[in-house]
C-alpha cells in the first residue's frame, strides 16, 4: 500500500548516476501517480477558501511545526539521513512516523534521496540540482521515475523491519493524520470546525510543506548551466528562506557540517528542530549530539557574504 506522494518512486535501476542532471537529457518518463497527487492536493486546498477559521488556520500551523519541523527536518534530515543525534528507540520510530505524515515520502525513500544528494550535490547523480534547471530543481524532478539505489544510500533503515514497515503503511499514516483531524474538530466545535481542520490542517498544511521544500531545493543551490563533468557544491545561505517555518535558510552551512545538529552559526538563526532537540537533551532524550566542528568565526568568513559552499562533507 504505497502514497503517490511527490517524493515517491517508481524507481529507475539504481546505478547512482542520475540522468537528470543537465537540461534536455530529462526523458518522457513520467510518474503520473505522482502527478495526480500534486494535482488532487492543490486542488482539495482550494476548499479552504470556504472554511477558514482562526482555529484551522492555528492547527495549520501547529501541524506545520510538527510534521515539517519535527517530523521531516527533525526525523527524517538529522536523525536518520545524517545520525547527528541519537534517541530512544520509541522516540525514533515515532519521529518516523510523525515524518511520513507530511506526505514527501516514507523514511527509507526520503533518507536514499537525501544522502544521494549530498554525495553528488551538483554533480552527475544528484536528484535535484539547479543545474538541469530552476524547474527541474522545483518540481520537475518529483514527477519522473527516481534514480536511486534505496538499500545502497539507506542502508541501515532499510535493513530495519519496522522502518519497512512505515514505509509500506504510509498510506495508512497519512490519512489516519488526516481523519482525526476532522475528528478532534468535530468533538471540538461541530461539522464547520471538523472541516475547517482537515482543509488547514491537511490540505493547506501539506501544499505550503511541499512547496517550502521545492524552495530550497530551487534557490539554496546557485544554478548554473554545467557539463554533465562539472563538480561543486554550490549551495549557499540564503537569509531570507529562513522565515520560512524551516532551517534551510543556512542550506549552505548545513552542507559544510551536514553532521551537526546545528545548521546556524550566529544567536539569530532562528532554528526549531535545534530548540526541540536541545529539549530531549535536557530531559535525557537525546544523546551524542554532534555540533559543528568548525568556529563560529570560520562558517562566518564562509558563507557570512553569501558565499557557496566548496565541500559537501561526510553523509
Amino acid at each position: 500500500m504505497t502514497w503517490p506522494s511527490v517524493l515517491r518512486g517508481p524507481f529507475r535501476d539504481g546505478s547512482g548516476r542520475s540522468k537528470h542532471v543537465h537540461p534536455g537529457i530529462h526523458g518522457s518518463s513520467i510518474n503520473w501517480s505522482n502527478v495526480i497527487a500534486l494535482v488532487a492536493v492543490h486542488v482539495a486546498a482550494l476548499g479552504a477558501f470556504w472554511t477558514f477559521t482562526v482555529e484551522g488556520l492555528v492547527c495549520c500551523l501547529v501541524m506545520i511545526t510538527l510534521t515539517l519541523n519535527v517530523g521531516i527536518l527533525l526525523g527524517f534530515h538529522r536523525l536518520l539521513t545524517h545520525r547527528s543525534l541519537r534517541v530512544p528507540r520509541w522516540l525514533e520510530l515515532s519521529l518516523a512516523c510523525l515524518g511520513a505524515s507530511a506526505a514527501q515520502a516514507g523514511p527509507i525513500t526520503w533518507v536514499a534521496l537525501h544522502r544521494k544528494h549530498h554525495a553528488h550535490s551538483d554533480r552527475p547523480g544528484d536528484p535535484h540540482s539547479p543545474s538541469a534547471g530552476r524547474w527541474w530543481a522545483y518540481l520537475g524532478w518529483t514527477y519522473h521515475p527516481f534514480d536511486v539505489d534505496l538499500q545502497r544510500w539507506a542502508r541501515d533503515i532499510h535493513a530495519d523491519p519496522a522502518y519497512r514497515y512505515i514505509e509500506r503503511w504510509s498510506t495508512a499514516i497519512i490519512l489516519g493524520v488526516a481523519g482525526g483531524l476532522y475528528v478532534v474538530g468535530h468533538l471540538l466545535g461541530g461539522q464547520r470546525l471538523a472541516l475547517s481542520f482537515l482543509f488547514w490542517g491537511f490540505f493547506v498544511r501539506i501544499v505550503y510543506t511541499w512547496h517550502a521544500t521545492f524552495l530550497v531545493n530551487a534557490m539554496a543551490h546557485a544554478a548554473r548551466e554545467a557539463s554533465p563533468s562539472a563538480a561543486g557544491d554550490r549551495s549557499r545561505d540564503i537569509w531570507w528562506l529562513a522565515l520560512l517555518p524551516c532551517e534551510d535558510g543556512w542550506h549552505g552551512t548545513h552542507h559544510r557540517q551536514p553532521q551537526s545538529a546545528l545548521p546556524g552559526y550566529a544567536w539569530y538563526h532562528v532554528d526549531v528542530p535545534w530548540l526541540v532537540i536541545r529539549s530531549l537533551e535536557m530531559l535525557g532524550l537525546a544523546a551524542d549530539v554532534k555540533r559543528s566542528r568548525e568556529s563560529s568565526t570560520a562558517l562566518r568568513r564562509v558563507h557570512g557574504r553569501g558565499s557557496r559552499a566548496v565541500t559537501t562533507g561526510s553523509l
